[in-house]
């Protein structure tokens, strides 16, 4: 089985995202701060934003935004993208997409680049503070916190793009989940590893109410309603765009990795902050504390090209080298054109670099402009000798007017200018015009064209499918209904353990044993998408058992950093995987139910697309783990309930750890390891709503309930 998406597109996605960033950064810096927008589509523009904002922290009431919001997100990517081209075409901008040939240590080369280049205009900064030649960011004190105050909604989603990277869904393939595992290590840290304190959305709160500003939750109406100061829209886009990416984390990984690898750098702003606001008796700890744990060498830099690495490896494991451009011998990869380039524009680029070859004397004085580039700019011999120039060009040429109408050659001069009377007949055959004809009239009318496949065009795979149909990411992930709400009913409002599992395991529906083994792994997976409600001790505990079922060591005193990574631990899908190498004999699948696929790739392999892919005597245990799928996208509505169907799978998980029949003996240790830590964990959650009467019967009810479905999967056969 193919793991999914091919190599080129991750290099595509880490320069999409450089460039995204670039806007944001750019755009939101302490003299920008009054830049107020004015006009009224400046004001829409934020209020959709906002709106968004607001939505995306809202989902489970506010479905109905998820296809604007890809189509949001798609836009984001097709301007950053085309952003990038343009800074490229223009100047020496030094681009991640200058990289030709693609491997990890030119990955690594350009992002110690990147930071030597950061660093040497961090000592030119403090060489014009020190010779009092340069002006300090913030004039006043007011000035300070009127910046933080304008930073916060991008500061409370700190994180977010990471946010579901980890989440098991029913087409992720098993084989990313140690590149997806690396990923959430760094969102664990965002989030303190489970401890409030530490939290980077805390940290930011506090530092917030210190200076006086006390802000609404950032998932209330108020926050985005009320008029708190916060109206500079490149922050909202920042924070929106950190939503986005990250509800479609499955669709789009390699982007949200070079999303990841792109806000983990250390900033020059960050460093300005921590430097110059204690100077004004304010707290610089959140920007220093980034500074520290965002550093290339151990901390979350150096982790995110690691991640990086980490992808590419497992993409050339699976023998997907072939998608990862042409190889050169030696591990690297030559990257795809910033546009692809099909048949029919490579014919006409080819036809306007001979014309260029004799024509640029000639139009050295000409007035016209493509892409707000003189025509004898373009022309030049050097200009087009450049692959990313001759895309901007045609990139550019087809959206020039008055001379090019996309899908109609007829309608505008360029096609009449080289025909009889026009001021260049004869510059160009008959068969060179049919060329420019033909390329122009295939060309999408404007506004034909929609995000989705405008942008795979532009990354170089314009066959990648679109995710729109009941296959897709998006719904199996993010369609949340209220009908999914768990039905509240329940005969005893009270918790009270059952007895411990006793079935042996030699006579067990093992078919259904797999089934809901993997589909548990989901169920509070999606409790840690929005950074603002992880700030409670309740949502810490949940970021510790996440991190126990993952896989991670013990949480640290500190930050373990890049030392996690060599820190090898099963997690439960690993345990899964090994439950179902270890029974997937012909024999042992006739007897106990099959999965129609064993080992699985991914959950729909446990699940199957439908239930008559799979064996009756697993129809019960199936119907019952789409439920639990299902009722796990309402995390919000249902988060204490799903917490006692946690604690019902504890009980099952106890049991696995203990019958020898389904576990080698590393197996049953490492799960035992991982139940010692949950164990504590669950009693806490427990603790924290024992003594409310809703919520301790929300918690009485789903335990009931995952007992009783446990019980009747596997009753012996």
């Amino acid at each position: 089985m193919s793991v999914g998406l091919s190599g080129p597109v991750i290099s595509v996605g880490v320069a999409i995202l450089f460039s995204l960033l670039y806007l944001y950064r750019t755009s939101i810096l302490p003299g920008n701060i009054r830049a107020k927008a004015s006009s009224s589509k400046q004001d829409e523009q934020l209020r959709v934003y906002k709106e968004l904002f607001f939505q995306l922290h809202n989902l489970e009431t506010t479905p109905d935004v998820l296809p604007r919001a890809r189509e949001r997100l798609l836009s984001l990517l097709c301007d950053s993208m085309a952003a990038e081209g343009q800074r490229i075409t223009h100047g020496d901008y030094r681009s991640i997409l200058s990289i030709e040939k693609y491997d990890i240590k030119a990955l690594d080369a350009f992002i110690r680049g990147e930071h030597a280049d950061m660093l040497e205009r961090w000592q030119r900064y403090l060489a014009s503070q020190a010779g009092a030649k340069g002006c300090t960011p913030f004039a006043t004190y007011e000035d300070a916190v009127q910046w933080l105050r304008t930073k916060a909604p991008s500061k409370y989603v700190d994180g977010a793009w990471l946010g579901n990277v980890h989440r098991l869904t029913e087409t992720t393939p098993f084989a990313l989940r140690s590149v997806t595992k690396d990923a959430w290590q760094i969102l664990s840290e965002e989030l303190g590893d489970g401890d409030v304190e530490r939290k980077h959305v805390f940290v930011y709160r506090k530092l917030l109410r210190s200076v006086g500003v006390d802000l609404p939750a950032a998932d209330s109406r108020e926050f985005v309603d009320l008029d708190l100061g916060m109206s500079v829209m490149s922050a909202w886009r920042a924070a929106v765009a950190q939503l986005l990416i990250s509800l479609f984390s499955h669709d789009f990984l390699p982007e949200v990795l070079g999303f990841n690898l792109c806000f983990e750098q250390v900033t020059l702003e960050t460093l300005r902050a921590a430097h110059e606001l204690p100077k004004l008796g304010i707290s610089g700890y959140y920007f220093l504390l980034h500074v520290c744990i965002d550093n290339i060498d151990s901390g979350h830099s150096a982790m995110a090209l690691c991640v990086v690495s980490r992808y590419l490896d497992v993409i050339r494991e699976s023998g997907g080298e072939g998608d990862m451009g042409r190889d050169e011998g030696d591990g690297g990869a030559v990257l795809p054109p910033l546009h692809h380039i099909s048949e029919r524009q490579d014919r006409v680029m080819r036809m306007l670099q001979r014309k260029a070859q004799v024509s640029s004397a000639i139009h050295c004085k000409s007035r016209v402009k493509i892409a707000d580039r003189p025509l004898a700019a373009w022309l030049s011999s050097r200009a087009l000798d450049n692959p990313q120039n001759q895309v901007s060009l045609l990139d550019g040429l087809s959206k020039a007017s008055p001379w090019v109408q996309s899908g109609d050659s007829s309608a505008r001069l360029l096609i009449r200018e080289l025909s009889w009377g026009g001021k260049m007949f004869g510059a160009f055959t008959d068969t060179e015009v049919e060329h420019l004809k033909d390329w122009i009239d295939s060309l999408p009318p404007k506004g034909g064209e929609d995000a989705t496949e405008k942008y795979w065009h532009m990354i170089g795979n314009p066959g990648q499918p679109v995710q729109h149909s009941e296959a897709s990411l998006v719904s199996q992930d993010h369609d949340l209904q209220l009908s999914y709400l768990i039905p509240y009913q329940l005969t005893s409002p009270t918790f009270i353990p059952r007895p411990p599992l006793s079935v042996t395991g030699s006579n067990v529906r093992f078919g259904s044993l797999l089934t809901l083994w993997f589909a548990h792994v989901c169920l509070l997976q999606g409790m840690v998408r929005v950074p603002y409600r992880t700030i409670s001790p309740l949502a810490s505990h949940i970021v510790r058992i996440l991190r126990a079922e993952s896989g991670f060591g013990p949480e640290p005193t500190g930050v373990a950093g890049k030392d996690e990574y060599r820190n090898v631990q099963l997690s439960l899908v690993d345990l899964g995987l090994e439950l179902a190498q270890r029974h997937s004999d012909q024999e042992m699948a006739d007897k106990h139910g099959s999965l129609g696929s064993l080992p699985p790739r991914c959950l729909r392999d446990v699940l199957g697309e439908d239930n008559s892919r799979n064996d009756p005597k697993n129809a019960g245990a199936i119907a019952f783990a789409r439920k639990l799928i299902c009722w796990s996208k309402n995390n919000v509505a249902n988060e204490i309930t799903l917490l006692g169907l946690a604690r019902a799978f504890f009980d099952l998980e106890i049991w696995v750890a203990n019958d020898q029949d389904f576990l080698s003996e590393q197996g049953r240790e490492a799960l035992r390891g991982i139940l010692a830590r949950k164990k504590a964990l669950l009693d806490l959650c427990f603790d924290s709503v024992r003594n409310d009467d809703i919520n301790h019967a929300k918690f009485a009810m789903g335990y009931e309930i995952g007992r009783e479905e446990i019980e009747k999967a596997i009753e012996p056969v």
